[in-house]
């Protein structure tokens, strides 16, 4: 019989995905995130309302914005060279002067191979861009003529830049390795480059040499604002840009610090809480308690991409999909949801799956949408943070969740909270997996600032978290994560140049002993795993089915799954059934011949970080079908 296919409509689309903001007079443009396709809202701030929404092309998501006075608005895309054959815009310029209204903002530049992650615009209207890439470059366009340059690479171990501010005379660019990093690529670096000969000056203060990256850079006055992504604690700096090496640093109690505004009485900077810089101190200004309007507390305090400030209101721009509204005067912060606004609920990019107790979780950016199966309703449960990874054990939820929020829990009918912190630097969760013999949630985690990753074992039973830091090597991540009868099976995923591209290692979760490890040596790390009647499936990440036993790790079997699988794939047992899913189909292997067949093709799933599927007990399958949650019961 062919499966029956249910489409349970949109999979996440209760909020404006956002990742950037930046204020032009009274009006906030905000950025889009993993929506399609890439757009800029115009919110108003003195009447809180969008006002204005402007399309951009390809790409997953627009993390920068600049504006060149009151003329015009540019906005950079991320990922606008993955989106298919041929050349597509990654910068984008939106004329503030013309009132004509139209949907679009025209492409200006393509900018070669550049995930473009933050923009500024000098005096003259020249825009400098830069971003991730092999070897990140700070980037030059001229709008007066449409020329593209690159002006210099300041730093070429490092994996990406995410600060530029330019001058009459320069560009200021600030790097790091805050992914990817370890394995030689440097740490955070801040550099005065010349724009006329594209000499680099290093300025980086001392003090900011351990931190894994220089998140954001601001000229503000005759200073250079600086803000750092730190382990354990941000910093800011502010130098003189006559004088770099007369400079302050400044600890903030907060991972990181970034988004400088030029407020009344000083600078204001987001270090989590507001705090104002002036004569020399930081002073804390606003804890905007957007986890505590949610009712998830403290911990769930979300990011923040952007600050304004128009008429006596501090204003940021959540993640959650809000502008909060902060009156200096009387401290009281009022919430604005943007769709509620007027801007549009639109679905975003999925993130992972979890199904059971009869409702289907998606998790995303900014939160999850719980799908209830029985009565057909929608609900959006607040979680700091992207959901990489979900597990429904007993009617619990247990979410693990980047970056580095650690695993959270949540009961139907009640609101998410954390059950536990990740081991530090733990940040990105890659998979897990439940183990009924020992009662252990296992969790498998990629370290983006020193490379490495963790297999981190949960009993929510006791509370108690024990964690197993770089159980192959401190190159590869664990990838995935697969359970049965009290031993874990990891897969590793080495993004290096050097070392084994992905092993695989069997391990006691009781006492931590191994049980063995082998190389399958197939040329690529591992992407997913599943245990059935004693034997290990696996897929990598070049889309390649195998078999070993899980007493030893003998290869059993190995053969290329072709259009099947498009990017990564998920494997789960259901009911006695192997079954795995990529964007491009879901499908079932026979555990005697090892032979595959589609359950369900052209998917076209629309996933961010690699596609997955979930089963509920009674064996129904579910996973995307473009950006729409589908139901199959093979």
């Amino acid at each position: 019989m062919p499966p029956v296919i249910t489409d349970l409509g949109p999979a996440n689309d209760l909020m404006y995905c956002l990742m950037s903001g930046i204020q032009v007079g009274d009006t906030l443009y905000i950025g889009s995130r993993n929506l399609a396709p890439a757009q800029v809202l115009a919110y108003h701030a003195p009447t809180r309302r969008v006002v204005g929404r402007r399309l951009l092309g390809p790409g997953k998501f627009v993390q920068a914005l600049a504006a060149d006075g009151h003329r015009a608005l540019y906005a950079g895309i991320v990922s606008a060279h993955e989106t298919g054959p041929g050349e597509h815009p990654n910068l984008y310029r939106w004329d503030l002067t013309d009132p004509t209204p139209r949907p679009d903002i025209p492409g200006v530049a393509t900018i070669p191979g550049l995930d473009v992650r933050a923009l500024a615009v000098a005096p003259d209207g020249v825009v400098y861009a830069v971003g991730k890439q092999p070897e990140p470059g700070l980037w030059e366009y001229r709008p007066d003529t449409g020329a593209v340059r690159l002006v210099a690479v300041p730093d070429p171990a490092t994996t990406q830049a995410r600060g530029v501010a330019a001058t009459d005379t320069h560009v200021y660019y600030g790097s790091g390795s805050n992914l990817l990093g370890g394995a030689g690529a440097s740490r955070a670096g801040l550099y005065a480059v010349d724009r006329e000969s594209g000499a680099v000056t290093d300025i980086l203060p001392p003090a900011l040499a351990a931190d894994p990256a220089v998140k954001t850079v601001a000229v503000i006055g005759d200073h250079l604002f600086v803000g750092t992504q730190g382990s354990p604690h941000g910093h800011v700096a502010v130098l003189r840009l006559d004088d770099p090496a007369d400079h302050r640093v400044l600890t903030v109690d907060a991972g990181s610090a970034g988004s400088f505004l030029a407020g009344p009485d000083g600078v204001y900077l987001d270090a989590g809480r507001i705090l104002r810089y002036a004569d020399g101190t930081l002073t804390p200004v606003a804890d905007l308690g957007d986890g505590e309007r949610w009712g998830i507390g403290a911990l769930g305090r979300g990011g923040r991409w952007g600050l304004g400030y128009s008429r006596g209101e501090l204003l940021a721009v959540s993640a959650y999909g809000a502008v909060d509204h902060h009156d200096l005067a009387t401290g009281v912060t009022v919430h604005r949801d943007l769709v509620e606004a007027g801007a549009p609920a639109e679905p975003q990019l999925g993130m992972s799956l979890a199904a059971g107790d009869g409702r289907v979780y998606v998790g995303g950016n900014g939160g999850v949408v719980e799908h209830d199966l029985t009565t057909g309703t929608r609900r959006r449960l607040l979680v700091p943070g992207e959901a990489k990874s979900m597990r429904v054990v007993d009617g619990t939820l247990h979410l693990s969740v980047y970056n580095g929020q650690g695993i959270w829990r949540h009961r139907p009918g009640g609101v998410p909270e954390r059950a536990v912190a990740l081991p530090a630097g733990q940040n990105r969760p890659q998979g897990s997996a439940w183990d009924a013999t020992t009662g252990t949630l296992l969790v498998a985690t990629q370290n983006d600032t020193s490379g490495g990753g963790a297999l981190s074992l949960y009993r929510p039973g006791d509370g108690t978290l024990t964690a197993h830091v770089d159980p192959f090597d401190p190159y590869q991540m664990v990838r995935a994560v697969a359970a049965a009868d009290g031993v874990a099976y990891l897969g590793g995923w080495n993004r290096y140049p050097v070392g084994p591209r992905g092993e695989l290692l069997a391990l006691d979760i009781a006492t931590g002993e191994r049980r063995w490890r082998t190389d399958p040596a197939l040329g690529s790390g591992i992407s997913t795993l599943a245990t059935h009647r004693g034997r290990l499936y696996g897929i990598t990440m070049a889309g390649t089915l195998f078999v070993v036993s899980t007493s030893d790790g003998e290869l059993l079997h190995s053969a290329p799954l072709g259009a099947l699988v498009v990017g990564m794939a998920r494997l789960l047992v259901t009911h006695g059934t192997v079954y795995g899913g990529s964007s491009a189909a879901l499908f079932r292997v026979d555990p005697d011949t090892y032979a595959v067949s589609t359950v369900v093709g052209d998917l076209d799933g629309q996933w961010y970080s690699g596609a997955t599927l979930a089963a509920d007990e009674s064996g129904a399958l579910y996973t995307l079908r473009g950006r729409h949650l589908l139901r199959v019961v093979p």
